[in-house]
C-alpha cells in the first residue's frame, strides 16, 4: 500500500480531526473575508489623447504633443512621459512617481 492511504486508514481519528479543523477554518475565513465590489487602487498612469483630423504626424507633434509635454513635465510629481504622434492623433502617457500616497495622486490628477 501507499504510505498516505495506509496512514489514513490506520489513524482515522487524526485524519477526521484535521479535515474538520480545515473545514472550520475555511468556513470562518469565508465569513470574515472583506467583501468589496470594487477594490481600492490608485491609478498612477494617465493617458492624454488629442485628435486633429487631417494633420500630418509632424504637425501634430510640433503643435500639440510638444507643448503638452512641456506643460505636463512641469508637474513635479510626474516620473515618466511617453508620447506617440501619428496622422491626426497625439497620445501622451503620464506616469507618476510610485512613492506618492493616494490622496496626493488624486490632487495631482485634479
Amino acid at each position: 500500500m501507499n504510505s498516505l492511504p495506509d496512514f489514513a486508514i490506520r489513524h482515522r481519528t487524526i485524519v477526521i480531526t484535521v479535515v474538520l479543523l480545515l473545514v472550520i477554518w475555511g468556513t470562518f475565513s469565508f465569513f470574515t473575508m472583506p467583501r468589496r465590489e470594487d477594490p481600492e487602487f490608485t491609478i498612477m498612469t494617465c493617458v492624454v489623447t488629442t485628435r486633429w483630423v487631417g494633420a500630418s504626424a509632424e504637425k501634430v507633434e510640433q503643435l500639440i504633443s510638444d507643448p503638452l509635454e512641456e506643460v505636463l513635465d512641469g508637474i513635479e510629481e510626474v516620473d515618466v512621459l511617453r508620447s506617440t504622434s501619428i496622422n491626426g492623433q497625439s497620445t501622451i502617457y503620464v506616469d507618476l512617481d510610485e512613492s506618492l500616497s493616494p490622496p496626493v495622486v488624486d490632487q495631482v490628477w485634479d
